[in-house]
């Protein structure tokens, strides 16, 4: 049986993503208003490279503007984000800094995310800003072990995503969910004209068994 290429279907009467949909409205709120507080908590996605699936080359994983808050524990290869806060934080670590603002600055959040972290169910939050012109090459994350969902914020038609053969569009208040370290290579394209902002989190693959086919 082939495996499909986005599975946000299946996810919906989870506890986790049922909670994230239902306050939508509140978590755009308040990343909005934290983005034009503390501007120093967002910032550039490392520029790492990924190899080309048809030429075997390393190249640059995006080109133009990718910026990203994170918000929790960062789990395997997801690390990298950890220097945006350190940036932010002259230094400090990103349990420290987490720790002291988020229960503060993205309440709806917190009390979501907090259990689950903690139970180590989930990881890998932050929010997600792709600028029009933007491109996300091929590539497939190292985790398979988690499931990566998207909550989108704020949409744009003309950006969108594809995992294998199908292509899609974020839309606001709905999910998207694939597996980053799957079988599907994934890559996103942005010919539209406003920023788009997700909130991207992960949820173990051993939890979701129970709602997946």
């Amino acid at each position: 049986m082939t495996e499909p290429e986005f599975w946000d279907d299946v996810l919906y009467e989870e506890p986790i993503c049922k909670e994230f949909v239902r306050k939508w409205r509140q978590i755009r709120r308040e990343v909005l208003i934290t983005k034009f507080l503390f501007p120093n908590f967002v910032g550039s996605y490392p520029k790492f490279r990924v190899s080309d699936p048809e030429t075997g080359k390393r190249v640059k994983m995006y080109e133009n503007n990718w910026r990203v808050a994170p918000m929790s524990k960062f789990d395997q290869d997801y690390a990298e984000v950890n220097t945006v806060v350190r940036k932010a934080g002259k230094g400090k670590d990103l349990q420290s800094l987490i720790k002291r603002y988020r229960r503060w600055v993205y309440p709806s959040i917190h009390k979501i995310i907090n259990k689950p972290e903690a139970d180590d169910v989930l990881a890998n939050v932050f929010v997600s800003i792709l600028s029009p012109g933007t491109l996300i090459r091929p590539h497939r994350g190292y985790s398979k072990s988690y499931m990566r969902i998207h909550l989108c914020l704020i949409e744009d038609p003309d950006c969108k995503i594809t995992v294998g053969g199908k292509t899609r569009t974020w839309e606001e208040g709905r999910l998207l969910a694939f597996k980053d370290g799957g079988p599907y290579h994934h890559s996103v394209i942005h010919n539209g004209t406003k920023d788009r902002y997700i909130l991207s989190f992960d949820l173990k693959l051993d939890y979701l068994k129970s709602y997946m086919p």
